[in-house]
Protein backbone atom coordinates (compact mmCIF):
# COMPACT_ATOMS: atom_id res chain seq x y z
CA UNK A 1 0.00 0.00 0.00
CA UNK A 2 1.63 3.48 -0.55
CA UNK A 3 1.87 6.20 1.49
CA UNK A 4 -0.83 8.23 0.09
CA UNK A 5 -3.28 5.37 0.08
CA UNK A 6 -2.09 4.73 3.43
CA UNK A 7 -2.68 7.49 5.38
CA UNK A 8 -6.37 7.46 3.45
CA UNK A 9 -7.09 4.75 5.23
CA UNK A 10 -6.16 5.82 9.02
CA UNK A 11 -9.68 6.74 10.59
CA UNK A 12 -11.70 4.66 8.20
CA UNK A 13 -14.39 2.41 9.57
CA UNK A 14 -13.67 -1.05 8.07
CA UNK A 15 -17.53 -0.99 6.57
CA UNK A 16 -16.18 1.62 3.40
CA UNK A 17 -13.22 -0.85 2.14
CA UNK A 18 -14.23 -2.56 -0.59
CA UNK A 19 -11.84 -1.81 -4.28
CA UNK A 20 -9.06 -0.60 -1.90
CA UNK A 21 -6.34 -2.44 -0.98
CA UNK A 22 -4.73 -3.61 2.48
CA UNK A 23 -1.08 -4.81 2.60
CA UNK A 24 -0.60 -6.98 0.40
CA UNK A 25 -4.67 -7.76 -0.45
CA UNK A 26 -7.00 -6.09 -2.70
CA UNK A 27 -10.08 -5.83 -1.33
CA UNK A 28 -13.60 -7.23 -3.49
CA UNK A 29 -16.45 -7.12 -1.50
CA UNK A 30 -17.94 -7.40 1.80
CA UNK A 31 -18.90 -10.71 2.70
CA UNK A 32 -20.28 -10.23 6.30
CA UNK A 33 -19.85 -7.98 9.57
CA UNK A 34 -20.48 -8.52 13.53
CA UNK A 35 -19.40 -6.24 16.59
CA UNK A 36 -16.05 -6.38 16.65
CA UNK A 37 -15.69 -6.63 12.69
CA UNK A 38 -16.12 -6.70 8.97
CA UNK A 39 -15.00 -9.84 6.96
CA UNK A 40 -14.05 -9.30 2.73
CA UNK A 41 -13.16 -11.17 0.04
CA UNK A 42 -10.02 -10.23 -0.92
CA UNK A 43 -7.26 -11.08 -3.29
CA UNK A 44 -4.07 -12.31 -1.78
CA UNK A 45 -2.27 -10.35 -4.66
CA UNK A 46 1.56 -12.01 -4.55
CA UNK A 47 -0.21 -15.92 -4.68
CA UNK A 48 -2.92 -14.92 -6.09
CA UNK A 49 -5.73 -16.56 -3.90
CA UNK A 50 -8.56 -15.82 -2.60
CA UNK A 51 -9.01 -14.93 0.86
CA UNK A 52 -11.69 -13.62 3.92
CA UNK A 53 -10.03 -10.74 5.28
CA UNK A 54 -11.56 -10.33 8.70
CA UNK A 55 -10.55 -6.22 9.90
CA UNK A 56 -11.16 -4.91 13.24
CA UNK A 57 -13.41 -1.65 13.88
CA UNK A 58 -11.97 1.33 14.81
CA UNK A 59 -13.16 0.82 19.09
CA UNK A 60 -11.13 -2.18 19.10
CA UNK A 61 -8.21 -1.50 17.09
CA UNK A 62 -7.49 2.01 19.06
CA UNK A 63 -5.85 0.20 22.12
CA UNK A 64 -2.33 -0.50 21.51
CA UNK A 65 -3.24 -3.46 24.05
CA UNK A 66 -6.13 -5.16 22.35
CA UNK A 67 -4.00 -5.06 18.96
CA UNK A 68 -1.34 -6.86 20.70
CA UNK A 69 -3.33 -9.18 21.81
CA UNK A 70 -4.89 -9.53 18.92
CA UNK A 71 -1.77 -9.77 16.72
CA UNK A 72 -0.82 -12.69 19.62
CA UNK A 73 -3.79 -14.90 19.21
CA UNK A 74 -3.96 -14.48 15.42
CA UNK A 75 -0.55 -15.98 15.32
CA UNK A 76 -1.79 -19.25 17.85
CA UNK A 77 -4.97 -19.92 15.36
CA UNK A 78 -2.28 -20.20 12.75
CA UNK A 79 -0.39 -22.78 14.53
CA UNK A 80 -3.79 -24.76 14.35
CA UNK A 81 -4.01 -27.17 10.72
CA UNK A 82 -7.45 -29.05 10.95
CA UNK A 83 -9.91 -29.67 8.13
CA UNK A 84 -12.49 -28.32 10.77
CA UNK A 85 -10.74 -25.25 11.31
CA UNK A 86 -10.42 -22.08 9.42
CA UNK A 87 -6.79 -21.68 8.54
CA UNK A 88 -5.45 -18.64 9.55
CA UNK A 89 -2.64 -17.29 7.11
CA UNK A 90 -1.47 -13.84 8.04
CA UNK A 91 -2.32 -10.99 10.77
CA UNK A 92 -0.66 -7.51 10.96
CA UNK A 93 -1.75 -4.02 11.16
CA UNK A 94 -1.73 -1.73 7.91
CA UNK A 95 -2.78 1.96 7.74
CA UNK A 96 -3.78 1.64 10.83
CA UNK A 97 -6.15 -1.08 11.00
CA UNK A 98 -6.00 -5.03 12.32
CA UNK A 99 -6.33 -7.29 10.27
CA UNK A 100 -6.37 -11.41 9.45
CA UNK A 101 -6.35 -13.01 6.46
CA UNK A 102 -7.79 -16.41 6.88
CA UNK A 103 -9.18 -19.45 4.12
CA UNK A 104 -12.17 -18.45 2.14
CA UNK A 105 -14.97 -20.98 2.21
CA UNK A 106 -17.37 -21.32 -0.68
CA UNK A 107 -20.60 -21.79 1.59
CA UNK A 108 -22.35 -20.28 4.02
CA UNK A 109 -22.79 -19.97 7.87
CA UNK A 110 -25.28 -22.73 9.56
CA UNK A 111 -27.41 -19.94 11.25
CA UNK A 112 -27.98 -18.65 7.64
CA UNK A 113 -29.26 -22.00 6.46
CA UNK A 114 -31.24 -22.37 9.61
CA UNK A 115 -32.64 -19.53 8.58
CA UNK A 116 -33.29 -20.52 5.15
CA UNK A 117 -34.32 -23.97 5.84
CA UNK A 118 -35.25 -24.47 9.27
CA UNK A 119 -34.29 -26.75 11.34
CA UNK A 120 -31.28 -29.17 10.37
CA UNK A 121 -31.95 -32.76 9.90
CA UNK A 122 -30.74 -34.81 12.05
CA UNK A 123 -27.71 -36.18 10.29
CA UNK A 124 -26.72 -33.13 9.03
CA UNK A 125 -26.93 -31.55 12.73
CA UNK A 126 -25.02 -34.79 13.41
CA UNK A 127 -22.32 -34.51 11.32
CA UNK A 128 -21.86 -30.71 11.98
CA UNK A 129 -21.53 -31.42 15.78
CA UNK A 130 -19.41 -34.04 15.71
CA UNK A 131 -17.12 -32.12 12.98
CA UNK A 132 -17.32 -28.82 15.42
CA UNK A 133 -16.33 -31.22 18.52
CA UNK A 134 -13.46 -32.48 16.60
CA UNK A 135 -12.41 -29.11 15.73
CA UNK A 136 -12.63 -27.57 19.35
CA UNK A 137 -10.76 -30.68 20.97
CA UNK A 138 -7.92 -29.86 18.52
CA UNK A 139 -8.15 -26.69 19.84
CA UNK A 140 -8.21 -27.21 23.20
CA UNK A 141 -5.26 -29.19 23.18
CA UNK A 142 -3.24 -26.19 21.79
CA UNK A 143 -4.63 -23.97 24.52
CA UNK A 144 -7.42 -22.30 22.45
CA UNK A 145 -10.86 -21.71 23.89
CA UNK A 146 -13.54 -20.37 21.54
CA UNK A 147 -16.10 -18.57 24.17
CA UNK A 148 -18.18 -17.95 21.53
CA UNK A 149 -19.33 -21.04 19.35
CA UNK A 150 -22.56 -20.37 17.80
CA UNK A 151 -24.47 -21.64 14.63
CA UNK A 152 -22.64 -17.98 12.35
CA UNK A 153 -19.55 -19.29 14.04
CA UNK A 154 -19.34 -22.57 11.80
CA UNK A 155 -19.34 -22.57 7.92
CA UNK A 156 -20.94 -24.86 5.71
CA UNK A 157 -18.70 -25.80 2.55
CA UNK A 158 -20.32 -26.68 -0.32
CA UNK A 159 -18.56 -30.27 -0.30
CA UNK A 160 -20.18 -30.87 3.23
CA UNK A 161 -16.71 -29.90 5.65
CA UNK A 162 -18.17 -27.52 8.72
CA UNK A 163 -15.45 -25.10 9.32
CA UNK A 164 -15.75 -23.63 12.95
CA UNK A 165 -14.68 -19.28 12.88
CA UNK A 166 -12.66 -17.06 15.08
CA UNK A 167 -11.25 -19.50 17.25
CA UNK A 168 -9.80 -18.31 19.99
CA UNK A 169 -10.40 -14.32 18.80
CA UNK A 170 -13.44 -13.89 20.50
CA UNK A 171 -12.00 -15.14 23.81
CA UNK A 172 -8.73 -12.80 23.50
CA UNK A 173 -10.57 -9.48 21.96
CA UNK A 174 -13.09 -10.42 24.82
CA UNK A 175 -10.39 -9.54 27.67
CA UNK A 176 -9.23 -6.10 25.87
CA UNK A 177 -12.80 -4.88 25.68
CA UNK A 178 -14.00 -5.47 28.81
CA UNK A 179 -10.36 -3.69 30.47
CA UNK A 180 -11.19 -0.90 28.93
CA UNK A 181 -15.12 -0.63 28.77
CA UNK A 182 -16.36 -2.53 31.76
CA UNK A 183 -18.88 -4.36 29.46
CA UNK A 184 -20.04 -7.84 28.30
CA UNK A 185 -19.40 -9.43 25.11
CA UNK A 186 -20.12 -12.51 23.62
CA UNK A 187 -23.82 -13.98 22.10
CA UNK A 188 -25.94 -13.80 25.55
CA UNK A 189 -27.97 -16.76 23.95
CA UNK A 190 -24.94 -19.21 23.20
Amino acid sequence: VGGTQRASLLGVEPTELSGTRLAGYRILRQLGSGGMSVVYLAEQVALNRRVALKILKKDFTASHKGLQRFMKEGRAAARLNHQNIIMVYDAGVSAGLGYISMEYVDGEDVGRWIRRYGKLPVKLALSIAIQVATALSVAHKAGIVHRDIKPTNILFSRDGVAKILDLGIARIMEEAFLEENRAGLGTLSY
